[in-house]
């Protein structure tokens, strides 16, 4: 969805963050960056009449459905561009192989049903190549706003409750292959649960670092990208040890310090619970980064996707801009009213 930006000009002026008491950042959260409390139910039934009539008028079978993207993620603000992914998990492919032979035929039968309409004008298909990248492109209504997401028909590679083992087998699976797309509406999937696990607080701080990013860094390029911001937060808070209950402002504080301290950044998920893929796979990718890099150069990988470097291509500039950014800002009211000691 695309929001005007003179919206998010007027927004910003008339209810900065910045002037706030650190005790106040929570509501102000709350108001203008969440999504509704009964958002995501409401994208959540569109997409189940959707799915409905689907299974009545395809020739194929849905075994299973789930719905990931950073639309229903909690962690991308109303501010923001985001989409949304229902996956159709069909009986009729019961291997990779079987995919890769019925895709095509399947997402044509998928665009041709919604062009037919049915779902009472609340899907449409988007843009004149509504097949993209193994999915077919869509526009659902949802409190008279139109939201972009994409219907991808997919191989249940690991099931709705995997084990470590079916997901280390799955990893094995996904390094070996050159051609990734099978596997993409599962990697949507673990990566939804894994942002569904974050507490609420941790979600609300990083609405907050984007929308930092957003207002008062504004990168030359789309670099760092919004899913640094987010993994970064992560990373912060779990080597934090602060737990759940933490406060909003100062975990803010703590967070843009350590993001201005960038040769220091290195995010490799190692220690941590939330990486879905075995660690072997991780050290090896370590090892490639340290071997085509300098040590004090900042890197970033993902929980999900072993291969994302976050970091790669951003230049020392742009990190020498963040830190400036970052002094300006902890000079604001919102962390002036912080005891100086104050930590997570």
């Amino acid at each position: 969805m695309n929001w005007p930006r003179d919206s998010q000009r007027t927004m910003t002026s008339e209810a900065s963050p910045w002037e706030l008491t650190p005790k106040s950042l929570t509501s102000f959260v709350s108001t203008h960056l969440r999504h509704g409390d009964h958002f995501a139910d409401e994208v959540a039934q569109v997409l189940r009449n959707l799915v409905l009539y689907i299974t009545k008028q395809a020739s194929y079978s849905i075994a299973r459905t789930s719905v990931s993207g950073d639309l229903v993620s909690g962690t991308t603000s109303t501010q923001e561009d985001a989409e949304f992914q229902l996956s159709l998990y069909l009986s009729d492919f019961r291997s990779i192989g079987d995919y890769r032979k019925g895709i095509q035929a399947v997402l044509a039968q998928t665009r041709d049903l919604l062009k037919a309409g049915g779902v009472h004008d609340a899907v449409k298909l988007r843009g004149q190549e509504s097949l993209k990248d193994g999915a077919v492109q869509v526009r659902i209504m949802v409190n008279n706003e139109w939201y972009d997401g994409t219907v991808m028909p997919a191989v249940d590679l690991i099931g709705a409750n995997p084990s470590k083992s079916v997901k280390e087998t799955m990893y094995r699976q996904f390094m070996q292959d050159t051609d990734k797309l099978p596997y993409q509406a599962t990697l949507s999937d673990i990566r939804h649960r894994f942002n569904q696990s974050l507490p609420q607080n941790v979600k609300d701080l990083i609405l907050m670092v984007k929308y930092w990013r957003r207002n008062w860094l504004r990168l030359r390029r789309d670099k760092p990208n919004g899913r640094f911001f987010e993994l970064f937060v992560v990373h912060c808070w779990e080597g934090s040890g602060a737990g759940e209950g933490f406060g909003l402002a100062a975990g803010l504080k703590e967070v843009l310090l350590l993001l201005s301290d960038w040769k220091n950044i290195k995010i490799t998920w190692d220690e941590s619970e939330r990486r879905a893929y075995p660690r072997r796979v991780s050290d090896e990718k370590w090892r490639k980064i340290l071997a085509s890099k300098d040590y004090d150069e900042p890197f970033a990988l993902d929980p999900i996707d072993p291969y994302p470097e976050y970091c790669e291509g951003v230049k020392i500039f742009t990190w020498d801009d963040i830190s400036r950014t970052v002094r300006e800002t902890l000079l604001e009211p919102l962390f002036q009213a912080l005891p100086a000691d104050s930590k997570w």
